[in-house]
């Protein structure tokens, strides 16, 4: 297949090559076609209707799935509007309740622009993050019952300054701040003039150790996470150097972009990026032999605010079920999708319209992940299926074995078949479903909708096995451009 560089790894390899492992050893991105394991062609091919059979197998595969495997990423500028992270706000905080327990990021490329003030904010300034704006954001993440990692700005590396920082977020926070993780993307520094062009891997570990460590002895007992980074081969040297050191590993990823790109297109959002499973298994021996869990604590479907019709409606849902479901099955220990609330975050799972918040196919994503209740994955075997379709089957949490089918086929239904090691006598469905690919309204999984206030309640449909209670078969048609949850019973 051709190279296809997105153009700020363009930039990236050409200006600073020695940020990485040798050119041979790190996954380059390529374009690819399809599902996780199958070798297709360069482009997607409709195929006429056909059944699919899958046998279900008992055999587990991969960790169990953390009960914080859903996230939110935001950028620390967030922090200067006094009217986000408000516990006044019971909307926002109804749609953090419906993914139960997770993980929030404060970072971002702002994180590396806002500098801390010891003090009560007084005024709408946005360079500073203040005492009373940690306040306001405890608060808020008490309220719905999520941990934190806590980003401090790497650009000007004031040690004094970070560590008041640190050790009021630390005090505020307690048990609920997961890490602190400096900087973002430090592959960056130079391309933006925060560092010079001679800027390079061993000057960035070296300057990081050398601030991590001074933290560490103004603030005994954080623990951080990173290296907050965009680059598979800065990450693996990270994970050396830095071995014992951090609590987490986090990655960021974008299936696409830049936003207004003519290549950043809905069918190419349809299709599996290979380089995503490429660069998970580059990175896999590091986090195993360091034993830290590895995360994506930044990523979405188009970098630089997300692509309107594309990242804002109903074909970033079937993404997004994809994405999250398949780096669950790698055993990756959970994904930030990055969001903020003003319109130019047209990525965002939750948006703000009219000084509500409003969510976003790409929410719902999120919605029927929770609902299947994870708790490990299981072999599947589905050698024919076609190329647009996608399977993941696992144990939930209540014991029970369910399946996840995602059919990105906008034109044709699966008639679906399914094969048990025991007896099927129902299934309990949830189809998440809009009027098209390109909808950015209608999003809704069994007709359920999130309501104005924020809550959302949804039944799953159960259904008899028509081919009889005591069959092991068990006949489906999951619907085009969609996908559902199946529950055997």
């Amino acid at each position: 297949m051709n190279k296809n560089f997105p153009l700020k790894f363009i930039l990236f390899a050409l200006l600073f090559p020695i940020f990485s492992c040798k050119k041979s050893d790190v996954p380059q991105k390529t374009v690819g076609v399809g599902t996780p394991g199958q070798t297709l062609p360069d482009t997607l091919v409709t195929k006429p209707d056909s059944s699919v059979s899958i046998n279900l197998s008992v055999n587990s595969i991969g960790p169990v799935v953390p009960n914080d495997f859903l996230g939110f990423s935001f950028e620390k500028l967030i922090l200067t509007d006094t009217t986000y992270f408000n516990i006044s706000n019971t909307t926002f905080i109804n749609l953090f309740k419906n993914l139960g327990t997770g993980l929030i990021r404060i970072g971002g490329a702002t994180v590396d622009k806002i500098s801390w003030a010891n003090n009560q904010r007084n005024s709408p300034t946005q360079d500073f993050v203040f005492t009373n704006d940690v306040d306001r954001f405890t608060k808020f993440s008490q309220a719905v019952g999520w941990n934190t990692i806590w980003g401090l700005n790497f650009n000007q590396a004031q040690l004094s300054n970070d560590a008041q920082e640190t050790a009021y977020v630390k005090a505020k926070l307690g048990a609920s701040l997961s890490s602190i993780a400096i900087g973002n993307e430090p592959e960056y520094f130079p391309l933006k003039g925060l560092r010079p062009k001679t800027y390079n891997y061993n000057t960035f570990i070296d300057e990081y150790s050398k601030f991590a460590n001074g933290l560490e002895d103004k603030v005994p007992g954080i623990i951080f996470s990173g290296p907050e980074t965009n680059d598979p081969g800065l990450g693996k040297l990270f994970l050396k150097d830095r071995a014992g050191k951090i609590n987490l590993f986090s990655l960021h990823y974008y299936r696409m972009g830049p936003a207004g790109n003519p290549s950043v297109t809905m069918k190419k959002l349809m299709v599996f990026d290979p380089w995503l499973n490429d660069i998970i298994q580059y990175l896999k021996p590091g986090v195993i032999a360091d034993k830290v869990p590895f995360r994506f604590t930044e990523c979405n479907s188009v970098f630089h605010g997300g692509q309107d019709g594309i990242s804002n409606a109903f074909g970033s849902s079937l993404w997004g079920t994809e994405f999250l479901f398949y780096l669950a099955q790698q055993g990756i220990a959970g994904v930030n999708f990055h969001t903020g609330g003003g319109s130019q975050y047209v990525y965002s799972p939750i948006n703000t319209v009219n000084n509500k918040n409003v969510a976003r196919p790409l929410y719902y994503a999120m919605l029927l992940f929770k609902q299947a209740a994870v708790k490990q994955f299981l072999k599947t075997d589905f050698p024919n299926t076609p190329a647009s379709m996608d399977v993941y089957s696992f144990i939930r949490k209540d014991g029970k074995t369910a399946m996840v089918v995602i059919n990105k086929d906008d034109k044709k239904d699966i008639d679906l078949f399914v094969n048990s090691k025991t007896a099927i006598s129902a299934t309990t469905t949830y189809q998440l479903y809009a009027p098209s690919l390109s909808s950015t309204s209608g999003t809704n999984i069994n007709g359920a909708s999130v309501g104005d206030d924020g809550t959302f309640k949804v039944n799953g449909v159960v259904t008899n096995n028509k081919l009889g209670t005591s069959s092991k078969w068990v006949n489906l048609k999951i619907l085009a451009a969609s996908a559902s949850l199946i529950i055997f019973n």
